[in-house]
């Protein structure tokens, strides 16, 4: 018998027994209700209520029911230059929520249209309102290849934790093959706090049999669509499928990497175990259970550094993320995931799906929505082919809706140093700073139990102005920048590599992303071994996020020291300290078992025994393209990824190999050795005058060019704040100062005569002096590179620098030609200060001079005894002469700063010796006195400083010969044998009895005016024969007793050693008050 229903007494009289009640006693009221809304859409309503009610507060007795009321309302909330179409929308947004609020009736029809028309006319003229729209992007196939390798390849960006990576990658992936929009993946804004999205609940993996008759993987999703709140049965289902290479382009990669990492699967833990699943037979497919605990979890979760947070990513988040991920693949345009559904909506179109496909496929309940927001600009109609009935082309039609993003590979990721320092330094910026310093003070000084409250508000509003004009300055260079097409793009780098080269220069310590980085991009299925491994490395990414990272070369092992003989705990060990434990551990074990040890942080390989060292240096060096471009160090997760490297000593051939390749481990040495570099290019030549240039030696207003040392880079410039700049951008070298005009950072004089007395000739190793390059480089020393010092214990520029004694007269021509070695020194006209600074004028050379690489002062080669000098007399009693030491006839010893052809200069050098001609560029009044010489360091006289007396107890004059050594001096021949000597086949000229001879060097000082064989030796020798009156005898007596070489009554040889150079510093008789009997 059917069921009866009830009638209308005992339904009611049922609801009484559930407890409904009379109307008199319901709590109902008569308010109207309204339409549900997202909480996003309230809070934009109670935004434009407020304003209406601050509006009215203002102007009392207006009402929004009165047109004239509501045109002044709009015109107060509308700002000037806006966009039309927002203006429109907030006067609708206004009606709405003002129909929303209780005994509020709905705006008149005829009121609202009006004012909607008067925003479009008259508003519009008053507040020049733009009626432009954002071009539509299309995210083609090319532009998500560009930027997944830049995802995974390049880029530089550190997430809170790795798994946002494989988030944003299987995220992508999901928008490129669902044209889903980004609430319906993520917590939508107009959903705040909702924890709406994709869930555990909304996805379904399943094994099924394909057409291969394997088992194949496959995922489904379902949107939490736009509109489909309350059918919630009605929502678009997607799905995808594992069979798709390359693996980049997998979407169940990282869909099943994401589960797996979380244990989302019931029945299944790994994937050899999902593997090993048979496929399924009579069509029907294996359903791959989740755990019910989490059902109700979002699949796309907010991290935290240590992992999940179990919150659900908001769409801002990953909005956020994705336009910054297209900038830095070089995007002007902001990339939005609607460019991937509109993209993905046409391809659609074009695969000639119906059109009740392509609306269930969009989540579409209106046909006409594809068309009139999707469809881009331009026809598809190929018009040529229609005319002349051939077949249709589209190829090119991609191409055009690609064109609305612009790819710029090389674009500006941070300002270029020049402008960031042209930024630093305007009047604004400056303001800026110093009302965020004055309100820094401040806060300090506030008394207990003040919050500051307003003067920080103040101040992060001051920090926003800062950022905003750093960005304002970055998109108007990366607006004017060039952008030609070169052949190779994938090796175009950004002027300032800072950022770019970030990865690549610390993926070796981040093992899954590095090998993902390459696997990736393999064209593989998933089963196969690559695919495994890309599936396990992005678990591990999902799963890990290591603190620490550390080099295959020093891992502890069960985390302990791997040294047997420390094995201390690494967790009682600071973070930053862990790395550098093992490696001080590993280094003394093996240096006891070898002598010595070095671990290379290129090859991450340890190198035994000096000349195995030496060798692997070599090695290297000989692969110039293999050479870092980037110069300092760079750590990751508290472990060094990258050393620093000197780009001067690296390039110049002349420095052993092992100095060369010198690795600095910690960043202060690194930084005061290259800040030392270039206080010496300072020093050299006036190029470090406020100005910044240094004109031509022969007075004419050309400009000297300064060259990188990198001889890649083949870069040149006018001036070293230029060379800075470029350092700071291509080798991210950023000196403690900014040009020689400004503040110098000095380390202190004690400090550096403290490590200069530690210097021991005797124990420096004999060692090559230069390595040579590849001989397909064409390379040689530059005019920019800078004067060096030998190094210090401290970490201080150039530990063991020495010279090979077995040098062949070839070799040391060519190290002479090199270096300018000779006579020629500084100017008498040239005065230096004491604090080190740059000389005020360049001293002039012929029209042929040309910079040599280093400027070095007098030098002395003992092998080579023909050295034409001419030495004056010591003057009287009480008077002062400085030494003026020229060097004639041997063109292969004159020294002159002279700009060293590539590839030419030693054959025009070597032919001119042969001829005996004077070297090019040698002047009549290339004269400079040895005070000069010695005054001139280049590295503010940080040299290391040895004395000897030469001259015991007595004064010696000029045709005299040098007597014996005392006991207790240096044996200064024994330097010279080691560092400079070697036979020389330059025929010695005719000597005379009044040439000054070393016994013991064979170094000959020869009166030049005597010498018959001088050739053209008046061309450039000239001897001083009048007191240099600026010195008086107190100051000179008083410098002497500064300085560590003071010794009295004596004439002291003051030997210097700096950059490959050995300068000589002579203290005649003349300095001190002559005996009796020379008075008489």
């Amino acid at each position: 018998m059917p069921k009866r229903k009830k009638t209308a007494a005992e339904v009611f009289d049922e609801a009484e027994e559930n407890g409904w009640q009379l109307i008199a006693n319901a709590d109902v009221n008569g308010d109207r209700v309204s339409k549900p809304i997202e909480p996003g859409t309230q809070l934009n309503y109670d935004r434009m209520t407020d304003l209406w009610d601050e509006y009215a507060r203002r102007n009392p007795g207006v009402s929004p029911y009165d047109l004239r009321s509501a045109k002044h309302f709009m015109e107060g909330i509308v700002k000037d230059g806006e966009c039309l179409s927002y203006a429109k929308q907030k006067w609708t947004a206004f009606g709405a929520a003002w129909k929303r609020r209780p005994d509020n009736r709905k705006i008149p029809h005829e009121v609202s249209e009006s004012v909607y028309y008067y925003i479009e006319t008259e508003l519009k003229k008053k507040r020049n309102l733009s009626t432009e729209r954002r071009q539509p992007h299309f995210m083609t196939v090319p532009h998500f290849i560009i930027l997944t390798k830049h995802n995974w390849q390049k880029d530089w960006h550190q997430y809170t934790h790795p798994r946002s990576l494989v988030q944003n990658h299987a995220a992508n992936n999901l928008f490129i093959y669902t044209p889903s929009r980004v609430g319906e993946i993520f917590e939508s804004n107009m959903r705040r706090g909702s924890g709406r999205g994709l869930l555990y609940k909304d996805v379904v993996f399943v094994v099924f049999k394909n057409e291969k008759g394997e088992a194949e993987l496959a995922f489904r999703a379902t949107r939490d669509a736009k509109g489909f709140t309350n059918k919630p049965h009605k929502r678009p289902q997607h799905g995808v499928y594992e069979d798709m290479q390359p693996l980049y382009a997998n979407p169940v990669l990282p869909l099943l990497a994401i589960a797996l990492a979380d244990g989302a699967f019931q029945d299944y833990l790994t994937f050899e175990e999902i593997e090993a699943i048979p496929p399924p037979v009579d069509g029907s497919l294996h359903h791959l259970r989740i755990r019910k605990e989490l059902h109700r979890m979002p699949f796309f979760q907010t991290m935290s550094p240590e992992g999940p947070t179990g919150k659900i990513q908001t769409a801002a988040s990953f909005s956020s993320g994705l336009v910054g991920l297209g900038h830095r693949a070089g995007y002007e345009e902001n990339i939005r995931v609607h460019d991937f559904r509109r993209e993905v909506l046409v391809r659609a179109d074009d695969n000639g799906y119906s059109i009740a496909e392509r609306m269930k496929f969009a989540g579409h309940e209106n046909s006409d929505t594809f068309f009139g927001s999707y469809m881009p600009q331009i026809s598809t109609v190929d018009g040529q082919s229609s005319y002349w009935g051939k077949a249709r082309r589209t190829v090119y039609l991609e191409g055009f809706r690609g064109l609305s993003l612009q790819h710029h590979p090389q674009m500006l990721q941070s300002l270029p140093a020049k402008v960031e320092a042209n930024l630093k330094g305007r009047a604004d910026f400056i303001a800026l700073n110093e009302e965020i310093e004055s309100l820094g003070e401040r806060i300090r000084r506030l008394p207990a139990g003040h919050d500051g409250q307003r003067e920080r508000t103040r101040r992060e509003e001051l920090y926003w102005q800062k950022r905003q004009m750093v960005s304002e300055e970055l998109s108007r260079w990366q607006e004017i920048q060039p952008r030609k097409v070169n052949q190779d793009t994938e090796a175009e780098t950004s002027p300032v590599a800072s950022l770019p080269s970030f990865f690549s220069r610390v993926r070796r310590l981040d093992p899954p992303r590095d090998r993902l980085a390459s696997s990736l991009f393999l064209d593989v299925p998933l089963r196969s071994p690559e695919g495994r491994a890309s599936l396990q490395d992005m678990i591990t990414l999902c799963r890990e996020n290591p603190k620490v990272a550390y080099r295959p070369s020093l891992r502890p092992e069960n985390g302990l020291c791997p040294v047997s003989a420390c094995a201390v705990e690494m967790g009682s060990l600071r973070l930053a300290a862990r790395w550098d434990h093992i490696y001080r551990c590993h280094k003394a074990s093996l240096a006891a078992k070898h002598g010595t040890a070095e671990l290379c942080f290129e090859c991450d390989e340890w190198i035994t025994g000096k000349q195995g060292w030496r060798g692997h240096c070599r090695h290297h060096l000989n692969d110039l393209e293999s050479l870092p471009v980037q110069w300092n160090p760079l750590t990751f997760r508290q472990t060094l990824a990258a050393v620093g490297y000197c780009g001067f000593c690296l390039f110049d051939p002349l420095l052993p190999p092992e100095v060369r390749f010198r690795q600095y481990t910690k960043k202060p040495p690194w930084q005061q050795h290259l800040d030392s570099h270039f206080e010496g290019l300072e020093g050299k030549d006036g190029l470090g005058e406020e100005d910044g240039l240094a004109l031509a030696s022969d007075g004419s207003n050309e400009i000297k060019m300064m060259s990188c040392p990198d001889p890649r880079c083949g870069l040149s410039f006018n001036a070293i704040v230029d060379l800075q700049y470029h350092a700071q951008d291509t080798h991210c070298y950023k000196r403690t100062k900014v040009s020689a005009s400004k503040r110098h950072c000095h380390i202190s004089r004690s400090h550096l005569r403290h490590e200069d007395s530690s210097i021991a000739f005797t124990a420096i190793p004999k060692t090559d002096c230069y390595d040579t390059l590849p001989s397909s480089v064409d390379w040689w020393p530059r005019e920019a590179a800078a004067p060096v010092d030998l190094p210090r214990p401290s970490g201080s520029p150039h530990l063991d620098m020495s010279i090979d004694p077995r040098l062949s007269d070839l070799g040391l021509t060519n190290f002479a030609s090199a270096m300018g070695l000779g006579g020629s020194c500084l100017s008498p006209k040239r005065t230096q200060s004491s604090s080190g600074t740059s000389p005020s004028k360049a001293e002039r050379r012929g029209p042929d001079a040309v910079e040599a690489a280093w400027p070095v002062e007098q030098e002395i080669l003992p092998s080579w005894p023909a050295t034409d000098a001419t030495v004056p007399k010591p003057p009287s009693a009480g008077s002062r002469q400085r030494t003026h030491t020229t060097v004639s006839h041997m063109a292969d010893v004159a020294m002159m700063q002279t700009p060293l052809e590539t590839g030419s200069a030693i054959g025009q050098w070597l032919d001119r010796r042969a001829r005996n001609l004077p070297p090019i560029g040698a002047s009549r009044e290339d004269d400079r006195t040895a005070g000069d010489a010695l005054a001139f360091t280049g590295d503010d006289d940080k040299s290391a400083d040895l004395d000897s007396d030469l001259f015991p107890s007595r004064c010696t004059k000029p045709h005299d010969t040098i007597g014996s050594l005392e006991p207790r001096d240096v044996d200064v021949d024994a330097i010279f044998n080691q560092y400079l000597c070697s036979p020389s086949a330059s025929p010695p000229p005719t000597s005379s009895p009044d040439d000054m001879t070393s016994e013991l060097s064979g170094a000959t000082l020869c009166d030049a005016g005597r010498d018959p064989s001088c050739g053209y030796s008046e061309l450039y020798t000239k001897t001083s024969k009048s007191p240099a009156p600026e010195m008086s005898p107190e100051s000179e007596i008083a410098r002497d007793r500064d300085g560590p070489c003071h010794a009295a009554n004596r004439t002291c040889i003051h030997l210097r050693v700096g950059q490959p150079k050995i300068t000589l510093r002579l203290r005649l008789p003349g300095r001190f008050a002559p005996t009796q009997k020379e008075e008489g």
